[in-house]
């Protein structure tokens, strides 16, 4: 029967695959802990678990989708140190390898959210970001 059934249930060029992966979160714990400082390689797929309604940075937009799952020029990799929310993550871009910190997104975040519409705007016009990660400053390009 199972013979039969590839010939059946051929698979169409343009059908959409879905990863059979669980989604994980940065809240999820990893199945192998590494020691501090180490990175591990974690799954794909991931996506922020964050409150709703919270603001995407401009450093967000680059990193993630509208729904916060990872967009897919980026890679997330464990190190392994323990936070109060559960494990630090670094984001990196796979073609020009800049890397952003989970602990320097939030603290971003949380500037993003008591700036004015105004300035947030410019600051997504002007592609300019504090450089994270590196004790503060504004890095253009």
């Amino acid at each position: 029967m199972g013979k039969f059934l590839h010939v059946l249930m051929r698979r169409q060029n343009g059908a959409k695959t879905r990863s059979r992966e669980k989604r994980i979160t940065q809240n999820d714990a990893p199945k192998n802990i590494p020691p501090a400082g180490v990175y591990q390689a974690v799954s794909q797929n991931f996506k922020m678990d964050l409150p709703p309604g919270t603001l995407q940075t401009d450093i967000d937009q680059m990193v993630f989708k509208s729904d916060w799952t990872l967009n897919p020029q980026w890679e997330v990799r464990l190190l392994g140190v323990k936070t109060k929310r559960g494990w630090e993550y670094v984001f990196r871009h796979r073609g020009t390898g800049k890397e952003y910190d989970e602990v320097d997104l939030l603290r971003y975040r949380h500037s993003w959210a008591d700036m004015s519409e105004k300035q947030r705007q410019e600051r997504l016009a002007k592609g300019t970001s504090p450089y994270l990660g590196g004790g503060g400053g504004i890095r253009r390009g």
